[in-house]
């Protein structure tokens, strides 16, 4: 049995929104979840904390590292597992007057986040890296792209 990954235009921040807001990763919402949740995918991409506060504005560079963390903390690293059915997607944001791209990658079955990442290139070289972290979290694969169904 292989896993089938789906692309569709569900926005990739908000799968984020969504697992963080059930899982309960951030303990007090005075910013805002959105503002929270893409300074920390800016820092897992290899972004500075003083880089990722200039673009989301509104944070100080102490904010973003402990959003960052928050996050780390709550995201294990997923075991390696036959998976029925990925759900990828990848959106393109505005912030501080820069384009950035955000590419998530969740299990449809169990809703765990396997991996997600921020760019400023819409690169073939930007979608391997990140299809390559997705395949760490798989044993085997099948691959199926659609656009118009939606599986959350």
């Amino acid at each position: 049995m292989g896993f089938m990954v789906v692309f569709w235009f569900m926005s990739a921040l908000q799968m984020m929104l969504d697992w963080v807001r059930g899982s309960g990763v951030f303990q007090r919402n005075r910013v805002p979840l959105e503002v929270k949740v893409l300074s920390g995918m800016l820092c897992f991409s290899g972004l500075s904390y003083r880089r990722a506060s200039r673009l989301v504005s509104g944070l100080s560079y102490v904010a973003v590292r402990d959003a960052f963390i928050a996050l780390r903390r709550a995201l294990p690293k997923p075991k390696r597992r036959v998976r029925r059915l990925i759900a990828v997607d990848e959106t393109k944001a505005k912030l501080g007057g820069e384009q950035v791209f955000i590419w998530v990658a969740r299990d449809v079955d169990t809703k765990e986040v396997l991996t997600f990442r921020a760019s400023f290139t819409r690169s073939s070289l930007d979608a391997e890296m990140f299809l390559k972290q997705v395949l760490d979290a798989v044993i085997s694969c099948f691959f199926k792209f659609s656009r118009d169904q939606k599986f959350f």
